[in-house]
């Protein structure tokens, strides 16, 4: 029970640092100042700056931006109220009679001596462990958080995640090597692909070339499926099916997947390519040989092997003659299926690996999978914000959602859908400026992810750097890893997502961008 009344004045911290703060003392109001003391009963409120506590015993207490904290004595005990906000403690060694203890309005965190993190919303108070271990009580429950975990307490009680922001901001470095993409997965970037297929029915037309259609169910340069991801290796990174493409096709990846449901002219094309192929199978994917005009020429399925392929092209461009008619195409979009990405939007790359649990250093297991998350020229605006320095605050929530529904998705498996809105059980992701000038910004993100849809569900933590240079951002860096469970059972899944430096890997659609709703906002 929180006892405000206050003793003769009794000096138990001061202030090491204070900027846009205030205190609160005996019901009066004031700026908070450096050096001044901190007495029982003192209120300390920061409005977009931060301030700085630090005890005798060298214990100290960072308060960030939009945050709220009482200070008190308990006897030789320390307590603290985090009504709202940020702070980052690091607690000297406490008696284990006398330990520092700071309530929330939603758990209490009792503390001996360590470093640790509280966030602190309307919606719960999340906690994360730097070094030692702390106890996390709500009510009759009570958990010991470990270094390098993070726990949530919120009305529906304690949880704990079994990794932290803050050690996957330690091992940045070993996550991001334990996902580098295989020398082949990136070989098949060797070919000047075109991702829009009436562009390349133009470009055809016009050098009296066959197009060379890769179909797969799941963009074949995305997250594709088991069939596309083999014809990847197998077909498209083979030196000699490349050496066979090159100044001969213009060769065109396509998810199929919307090209059979696109009622535009495109769709149209791709479906009677597929007809006169003879291919009638429910998705369509492999190497086709077409003409400009629509006529197939050969084909091939996805899983087949090289040499089935390069026989394919051979005979494809043994009954190619286009005489180089020009062609013009009707260039209206189905908008349902228009996979472009909008004007001043953003394009990052995400590729996702399973890993051995932490304490095995990060070992890879398997495959890599890869996808897209696009952002819109508004989220783009949100990202950056218009807030000081030193300030925390919660990233914008239909960003956040966006980034949780689409971004955070096991893509070392085949055609894994996007999260339902109701899936979201919780989202916190804070965002730091540590940096704004005239003409560049850069914010620091943490957070961690809750999302269950009964068959499956994950629990991850987040980190990120987002930088802006002149308004437009050059660095979105995201690391995000914890537990996917499904039927499969569970797994560690590590994601790192970046900006898209090739210009082709701009062009290809996301897999959630099979959600309509994927560019909205609510």
């Amino acid at each position: 029970v929180w006892n405000m009344q206050r003793p003769q004045a009794v000096r138990i911290a001061e202030v090491a640092a204070a900027d846009a703060a205030m205190l609160e003392r005996a019901g009066v109001s004031r700026a908070l100042r450096a050096d001044e003391a901190i007495e029982h009963g003192d209120v300390v409120t920061v409005a977009s700056g931060s301030a700085a506590i630090a005890y005798p015993d060298g214990t100290r207490i960072d308060l960030g931006a939009d945050s709220s904290a009482a200070f008190r004595r308990d006897g030789a005990g320390k307590r603290i109220r985090l009504d709202r906000g940020f702070a980052q403690a690091s607690v000297a060694k406490q008696r284990a009679e006398a330990p520092l203890e700071i309530a929330t309005p939603h758990a209490a965190i009792v503390v001996l001596g360590t470093r640790f993190t509280l966030a602190v919303v309307a919606a719960g108070t999340d906690l994360t462990v730097d070094e030692g271990h702390v106890a996390f009580v709500r009510g009759d429950d009570r958990r010991e958080v470990a270094a390098g975990q993070t726990a949530r307490a919120d009305r529906d009680g304690l949880d704990t995640w079994p990794i932290s922001p803050q050690a996957l901001a330690r091992e940045r470095e070993a996550i991001v090597a334990a996902i580098t993409p295989y020398a082949e997965d990136e070989r098949l970037f060797a070919i000047a692909w075109e991702t829009d297929l009436q562009v390349a029915r133009q470009r055809a037309a016009a050098e009296d070339k066959p197009l060379l259609i890769w179909a797969g169910w799941g963009h074949p340069l995305g997250m594709g499926n088991t069939e596309t991801v083999v014809a990847r290796r197998v077909i498209a990174a083979d030196a000699r099916f490349q050496a066979a493409l090159a100044r001969r096709f213009i060769p065109v990846a396509i998810d199929s997947w919307m090209l059979t449901k696109a009622e535009d002219e495109a769709g149209r094309f791709y479906r009677a390519a597929i007809a006169s192929a003879g291919r009638a199978d429910t998705t369509n994917d492999g190497f086709f040989v077409v003409g400009a005009d629509g006529r197939a020429l050969a084909s091939c399925g996805g899983v087949a092997s090289v040499d089935e392929a390069l026989a394919a092209l051979e005979q494809g461009f043994a009954a190619h003659a286009n005489h180089g008619a020009a062609l013009a195409v009707d260039d209206a979009r189905d908008a349902a299926f228009d996979h472009r990405l909008p004007p001043g939007g953003l394009a990052l790359t995400l590729r996702a690996r399973r890993l051995d649990h932490p304490g095995a250093s990060w070992r890879a297991q398997g495959g890599i999978g890869r996808d897209h998350l696009w952002f819109t020229a508004d989220d783009c605006l949100k990202l950056i914000g218009d807030a000081p320095v030193g300030t925390h605050r919660s990233l914008d929530p239909a960003v956040a959602r966006h980034i949780a529904r689409y971004a955070v998705a096991d893509s070392t498996i085949e055609e894994w859908t996007e999260w339902m809105p109701d899936a979201v059980d919780l989202l916190a992701i804070d965002s730091e400026v540590v940096e704004r000038t005239a003409t560049r910004v850069r914010l620091r993100l943490s957070g961690t992810i809750d999302l269950d849809e009964g068959s499956r569900s994950c629990r991850v933590a987040l980190i990120g750097d987002v930088v802006a240079d002149g308004g437009t951002i050059t660095r979105c860096d995201l690391i995000i890893a914890g537990t996917f469970r499904d039927a499969a059972g569970e797994r560690l899944v590590a994601i790192h997502g970046a900006i898209a430096i090739r210009p082709l890997d701009q062009r290809v659609a996301p897999h959630g961008m099979r959600d309509r709703m994927y560019l909205q906002r609510d």
